[in-house]
């Protein structure tokens, strides 16, 4: 409607019914508001429109339902004479127009001066009420869109509720169906328990032994060996049924194999014993690859336990290596008896009265007391045995 009046003409015509030169006229739009217009002597002199008027047109806003009337847009008020009536200090006629008429009346015929435009009453009080009823409207759609809000904030919180619990219930199906396989792999293949290291004698013998706490019965288990190398253990349960465990007899032990930079097999280690703990063990060898010793660490994980073992110092010659990791690298043999001359903080001189009673090697290690000597004669002839 504000389109509307910013549009709507009053529109003055030269004869009745609307018919000769016509002269129109609006509202002053401020904005969004408007403001009356006044129209003069001067100006309607200037259009050659003073004392000719005889019918006035309106602009009308249809009507919205079948059966109602338009509303004008405007009203005139006119004026026999100029600035009206001299502002009142002149008699003449004053007449207000509301709605378009196709003539003026025999008294304001070719006899209007000046005329005020205004907004029709009735076409403000329509677009004050349209005005409030799109404000409601507005009100009640902010409401309903702040409701709609809330809402879809529900359905998201739920939507996100769901989902969690969605999640949660595909995790504790897929625990339960890995639970489930795992039932089922011990229906198939029987409980799996492993039986660690009890005791190791000097001759290498081992005892192995663990609690069966699966293996519940009223009854004194029976024990009897196979043919095929297990042990088997046969019990009965509260309910009368029938359980036996097994234990494998035939086993292999751990084996720890050593490589050279050709990743030939230099040195092969194994295990003292054939439990399942022994197949856990890592053999590292580390330090300079040129020299002559290495590092040897041994590390074991036993549960949240890790034991670490480190030998420093170890050759890298493949037997003497072998006899460190074997216990052997300590066994001595008698060669002969000897003084020896030390000057100074050195040794100076070697006598051996009787000579040696075996071979040695050139670089061979000797202990005199507790003196560690290489083996270097200034000779090149076999010593005499």
């Amino acid at each position: 409607m504000i389109n509307f009046l910013r549009s709507a003409r009053a529109v003055m015509f030269e004869h009745a019914s609307f018919g000769g030169r016509s002269l129109s006229f609006g509202l002053i739009p401020f904005g969004n508001s408007f403001s009356s217009r006044f129209v003069g002597y001067t100006q309607l002199n200037q259009n050659s429109f003073n004392d000719l008027i005889s019918s006035i047109g309106i602009s009308m806003l249809p009507p919205t339902r079948r059966g109602e009337r338009g509303i004008p847009a405007l009203q005139v008020t006119v004026y026999e004479h100029a600035n009206r009536n001299d502002n009142g200090r002149q008699s003449g006629f004053v007449h207000t127009f509301t709605e378009a008429t196709d003539f003026v009346g025999r008294d304001l015929n070719d006899r209007i001066s000046s005329l005020d435009i205004f907004e029709n009453p009735a076409f403000r009080a329509r677009r004050e009420a349209l005005l409030q009823s799109l404000n409601t409207l507005a009100f009640d759609l902010n409401a309903v869109l702040n409701e709609l809000r809330t809402i879809r904030s529900q359905i998201d919180t739920l939507r996100t509720d769901q989902n969690r619990q969605r999640q949660q219930l595909e995790q504790a199906m897929i625990s339960d169906r890995t639970a489930l396989a795992a039932l089922q792999n011990l229906l198939n293949k029987g409980f799996i328990a492993t039986m660690p290291l009890v005791h190791s004698d000097g001759a290498g013998l081992s005892t192995v032994g663990g609690l069966l706490t699966f293996a519940w019965s009223n009854d004194t288990p029976l024990l009897f060996d196979s043919a095929v190398g297990n042990v088997a253990l046969y019990f009965r349960g509260s309910d009368d049924q029938f359980f036996v465990a097994y234990y494998k007899t035939l086993t292999q032990r751990a084996r720890y194999p050593l490589t050279d930079a050709p990743g030939n097999e230099t040195v092969v280690g194994f295990a003292r014993s054939t439990e399942a703990e022994m197949d856990r063990i890592r053999l590292d060898v580390g330090g300079d690859e040129v020299a002559s010793t290495c590092t040897v660490t041994l590390q074991l994980r036993a549960g949240e336990q890790e034991i670490v073992e480190t030998w420093q110092q170890v050759p890298r010659n493949p037997q003497a290596f072998a006899k460190v990791l074997n216990g052997l690298a300590g066994n001595r043999s008698f060669v002969g008896r000897g003084e020896m001359v030390v000057a100074e903080g050195r040794a100076d001189r070697l006598t051996l009265v009787e000579g040696v009673n075996r071979a040695l090697r050139r670089g061979r290690r000797c202990l005199l007391a507790t003196s560690r000597l290489s083996w270097k004669p200034r000779w090149s002839r076999a010593l005499p045995t």
